[in-house]
């Protein structure tokens, strides 16, 4: 699935799609939020997906991020004069930072049902989980 999603948007890319239009309304970029939100409504529609979903623990979600420090070649590329500074700067900042703190983030997650993670961070936090919950 990953593969057919990752070989569509290289066709996309190659052809031009991503390409600004000043005449559309929304910037065609957009539409990568589309597979998110259909993801997400499958996951509400489809109790055995969600099921999966759940068994997927959190800490190997996040772990698999620390990969994203090899963002730092776009501040190497920048030193170099090799990228623009307006996309390594926030790429390679953005994916140094990512890869390095998701270690950290892995522990406290360790052994956490993704499906509390989702909803503690989309209700707000401790305090409101815990009315919810009756805690």
């Amino acid at each position: 699935m990953l593969l057919a999603w990752l070989a569509t948007a290289i066709m996309l890319g190659l052809h031009g799609f991503f390409e600004p239009r000043y005449r559309a309304r929304v910037p065609h970029i957009a539409l990568g939020f589309v597979p998110i939100v259909a993801g997400v409504a499958a996951c509400a529609a489809f109790k055995p997906l969600r099921h999966a979903v759940n068994a997927v623990r959190p800490h190997l979600l996040i772990g698999v991020q620390a990969y994203r420090i090899l963002g730092s070649v776009f501040l190497v590329f920048l030193a170099q004069r090799r990228l623009p500074a307006i996309f390594a700067l926030p790429a390679g900042v953005g994916d140094l930072l990512v890869g390095v703190t998701a270690p950290l983030v892995v522990v406290p997650t360790f052994a956490v049902p993704l499906s509390m993670l989702l909803h503690f961070v989309s209700f707000g936090g401790p305090r409101r989980m815990n009315r919810r919950v009756g805690g």
